[in-house]
């Protein structure tokens, strides 16, 4: 199995800029043809394509998030791990066995967005992804350049996905110019502290413990 992310051309067949797909190499007769690829498309029809034009980018392993379904997994919601092959409906963990493809969603430039933002199992705090490099890792420190592995974080799952797009429901509205009970959306989460418009219009940092932190997918 290729792990085969599309970085777009002008081809008939639909595919999805970004999205990681699942190859595999062509066969004539008993022998692997290895300048050619075979794929779902995102309309469903099995395609060929040629493996060197330069349409795809290829991964030897990829990351994805645990949705919260399937057996055998000692794992939290949101984690993410790392597979290495694929067969059918399964995904095979690195170091591991198969699971079921469906218990997770596969990290690609379609749901790993700046601004998103997810939990440092480090710190245990929910942090704002600023930047992300080709091989998916996190930047989410504005003084540091640092990449971090997907592995460090867990990701938010709301209705059986990743969700990109925090909301946070006021709890404490003492002091400032905020609705207890209002939702609002925050334009950046550096640690303890976000910073959101209040209801005067004006940019605020305060502490996000005045919140209640939730998460929906975008488009809702």
């Amino acid at each position: 199995m290729v792990f085969a992310r599309f970085v777009g051309c002008n081809v008939s067949e639909h595919f999805t800029t970004g999205k990681m797909y699942f190859a595999k190499e062509r066969y004539r007769g008993n022998s692997v043809d290895h300048t050619h690829l075979v794929l779902h498309d995102d309309d469903g029809k099995l395609v060929e394509i040629d493996a060197g034009r330069g349409w795809f980018e290829y991964f030897e392993e990829i990351y994805a998030v645990w949705l919260g379904t399937g057996k055998g997994l000692d794992l939290q919601l949101g984690d993410v791990m790392v597979f290495d092959d694929a067969d059918g409906d399964m995904l095979k963990i690195v170091g591991g066995g198969y699971f079921r493809r469906d218990s997770f969603e596969v990290l690609d430039w379609t749901n790993m967005l700046p601004g998103m933002v997810v939990l440092d199992k480090e710190s245990q705090r929910w942090v704002s992804v600023l930047r992300i490099n080709d091989e998916y890792g996190l930047n989410v420190e504005s003084i540091s350049n640092n990449f971090r592995n997907p592995t460090d974080f867990r990701f938010a799952v709301v209705g059986g996905n990743i969700a990109d797009f925090p909301i946070l429901f006021c709890k404490d509205d003492t002091g400032v110019n905020l609705t207890h009970g209002k939702c609002y959306c925050p334009i950046a989460i550096h640690g303890d502290l976000v910073v959101i418009e209040d209801d005067e219009g004006d940019e605020q940092e305060m502490l996000i413990s005045r919140f209640y932190i939730d998460f929906l997918q975008k488009g809702e």
